[in-house]
């Protein structure tokens, strides 16, 4: 078994990072659903199937992220930790922070207007 403790600033950046994608996308899957309701003149089953349509990509996608993301930020060999500490320096430099963020962290959600 291992066990870790992490203390300090360094972690408070990835930490903040990881729960505003936990709570953000509620926040935007509850629109969704609320709008599906909507349009369906509250059919939840109606509603329930459209909610499932236009997320089950996007949530499918963001379940693969986590676990990479979770291989990342705790890597298990010695070579992967070095690994990730010296690509983790190169964010110093604006390019490839964001095409990390574009590539890894990014969403292309896109909300529609239920008005």
């Amino acid at each position: 078994m291992k066990s870790v403790l992490i203390s300090g600033a360094g972690i408070a950046g990835p930490t903040l990072a990881y729960w505003l994608l936990q709570h953000g996308f509620q926040i935007a899957s509850s629109y969704v659903l609320a709008g599906e309701l909507k349009r369906s003149s509250g059919d939840h089953r109606i509603a329930f199937a459209a909610y499932e349509k236009r997320l089950r990509a996007f949530i499918e996608k963001k379940q693969k992220g986590a676990k990479n993301f979770g291989k990342w930020f705790a890597p298990d060999t010695q070579f992967a930790v070095f690994l990730r500490n010296q690509i983790t320096k190169l964010f110093a430099i604006p390019f490839f922070a964001d095409k990390f963020v574009r590539d890894t962290i990014a969403d292309e959600l896109r909300l529609p207007d239920y008005s």
